[in-house]
């Protein structure tokens, strides 16, 4: 789907139109209420906020800019310009409508209305709003010199309105972002500009790939750095932790791929001397700039390694820790993240060796939509759903739990290193079925709770970005204006809720009913609960004394008054945040 005609030129607007067509007829069924983002119906009035600007804190003035495309179509003469103005509603997470209202038109410039002409719409949304996620619905109408009233345009824009920040004295880093940023996918790279964006989610952990291949374009020429030190000088501004991921080897660093495999490699492998002198000059060049080197990506996979073969990866990893760790002693180290849960090779690859020097196990938990991350599924793959995301993740602490101490003496930590959801449709791969963006928001908080409660210690989500042929991101394509989904409010309103937090605890007693239970406690004696059910709506019996605040996964909050001691708690599929000043015991149903 595209937002907008983003050129004149005939075959793209052509294509454009066709790709529209199609993808209503391949989009799934939705309620009234999924904001599942429509196709625009009129190009004629084009969003044009930069997508850093659709981010903000409840306190920030809301501005949105919108632009006239097709305005050599029109003849303003024949408009009383006086009379323009914008009407416009604005609904939330839920559809429902909460702002509708009509404002003068403000040009921001070409008053004379030349040259693809701005206006700027100025929301105040209603204080029992003031954190969410909004569809804003616009139309630019004005009345003719005869007197008749005329749309010119209708378009819409989303935003996401997250919490302040949480002061704390240590920033938690469980809270992390995976995404190429500008390497070689028609994303914006990291920059001053889009950080405030991750600063705003709560974001203090970030993996981004090195792309060796767009880095160097043959064997004598130098390593270009400039996209990831401007990367690196960004994070480190921003107090955000950063991963690099050695990876992306060039042609002439190769190794022939053998075609003889019953399944040949996607990506090569490359040669050991000009990989050596690669990531001698990275972890140089580097040294004291990053959090953690991941060495490869998803090498269990048959695409990205010869047979995914654990024995032949060992040795090469080992080799490679070798020229890290001499240039930096002091930088953590992690093996390929593993696609799905396979915590049988990350011990194979432990017991070549390998174990003392593994400071990090990286996996990549995807689950298929049918197997979401409470439940085993019967179809799917080991690691993939075939058991629950809890069970998953023990079966990998106990293989690091067996292995030797770190030589670097690092407490060894596993992070999770790629998790997602696509929201697109027209995503092939079966791990990748389409969910609806809001039910990635529910998805992205009830995996990573459970994820911090068994001791991930950090979660990377991926990635931040959609690119155009792949919906995993939290914000949109370019052909979307990268505005935000549902997913950013739900990660920043989560991220509130649990930074700082010394223990996660997924209680055992409500899974038989559907119903999840996280106790979330912290260093203070405070505790909190997160509750939801993987069935239809629900209800479950809190028992308390004082009042209890009830917070959605979009940052509403409300107060509820206990009745003989208890209360009587509506839950979804939407996790709910439950605090209150004196205990609380969660009942069974």
């Amino acid at each position: 789907m595209f937002s907008c005609l983003t050129s004149i030129k005939p075959f793209h607007a052509a294509m454009v139109a066709i790709f529209t067509v199609l993808t209503l007829f391949t989009m799934p069924a939705h309620a009234d209420a999924d904001p599942t983002p429509p196709p625009y119906a009129d190009p004629m009035l084009r969003h044009d906020t930069p997508h850093h600007e659709t981010v903000l804190f409840a306190n920030e003035q809301i501005k949105l800019y919108f632009r006239i495309l097709g305005h050599g179509k029109i003849s303003f003469k024949k408009f009383d310009l006086q009379t323009m103005h914008l009407r416009y509603e604005v609904h939330d997470f839920d559809g429902k409508l909460v702002l509708q209202n009509t404002q003068p038109a403000t040009w921001t410039y070409n008053q004379k209305l030349r040259l693809w002409p701005a206006v700027m719409l100025h929301i105040d949304l209603p204080s029992a709003q003031n954190t969410g996620w909004f569809r804003v619905t616009v139309s630019l109408v004005g009345n003719t010199i005869s007197g008749n009233e005329h749309v010119l345009g209708t378009t819409w824009a989303d935003l996401a309105i997250v919490p302040e920040p949480v002061d704390l004295e240590k920033p938690d880093r469980f809270f992390g972002i995976s995404a190429p940023f500008g390497a070689f996918q028609p994303t914006p790279p990291l920059t001053q500009t889009n950080a405030p964006v991750l600063e705003r989610m709560g974001v203090r952990s970030l993996r981004v790939f090195t792309h060796w291949d767009t880095m160097q374009e043959h064997a004598d020429a130098p390593l270009d750095f400039r996209r990831l030190d401007r990367l690196a000088k960004t994070c480190d501004d921003s107090d955000i932790d950063v991963m690099m991921t050695l990876m992306g080897t060039p042609d002439f660093a190769a190794q022939p791929i053998d075609q003889t495999l019953p399944v040949p490699v996607r990506k090569p492998i490359p040669k050991w001397p000009v990989w050596e002198t690669f990531v001698k000059q990275m972890a140089a060049h580097y040294r004291g700039k990053v959090e953690a080197w991941e060495i490869l990506n998803e090498t269990n996979g048959f695409r990205q390694w010869p047979n995914g073969d654990p024995v032949s990866y060992a040795d090469f990893y080992m080799q490679t820790y070798k020229l890290i760790r001499a240039i930096d002693p002091t930088v953590r180290i992690s093996i390929a993240g593993t696609t799905g849960v396979k915590y049988d090779w990350i011990d194979a690859v432990a017991k070549q060796g390998a174990g003392p020097m593994m400071d990090i196990v990286a996996i990549h938990p995807y689950r298929y939509p049918q197997a979401i991350p409470e439940i085993g599924g019967t179809t799917q793959a080991k690691g993939y759903g075939l058991d629950s995301l809890t069970n998953d993740l023990r079966g990998v602490a106990r293989a690091t739990n067996d292995m030797p101490s770190t030589l670097s003496g690092h407490r060894r930590e596993i992070w999770s290193t790629e998790s997602g959801y696509n929201t697109l449709p027209s995503f092939p791969p079966p791990l990748h079925q389409a969910v609806s963006e809001k039910q990635q928001a529910q998805l992205l908080v009830r995996t990573m709770v459970i994820a911090r409660s068994q001791s991930v210690d950090r979660f990377f989500w991926w990635r931040f970005y959609d690119t155009l042929g792949a919906g995993l991101g939290i914000l949109r394509n370019q052909d979307y204006d990268y505005m935000p989904k549902p997913a950013v409010v739900s990660y920043a309103v989560m991220q509130r809720q649990l930074a700082g937090a010394s223990q996660v605890q997924l209680m055992e007693n409500q899974p038989n009913a559907g119903i999840f239970v996280s106790k979330v406690s912290f260093a203070d004696k405070s505790d909190r609960h997160v509750i939801w059910t993987i069935n239809d709506a629900d209800s479950i019996q809190l028992q308390c004394t004082d009042p209890i605040t009830v917070t959605d996964i979009m940052g509403v909050q409300q107060s509820v008054t206990p009745t003989d001691g208890s209360v009587l708690l509506p839950i979804s599929q939407s996790p709910v945040y439950i605090q209150s000043a004196s205990s609380v015991d969660v009942l069974k149903p």
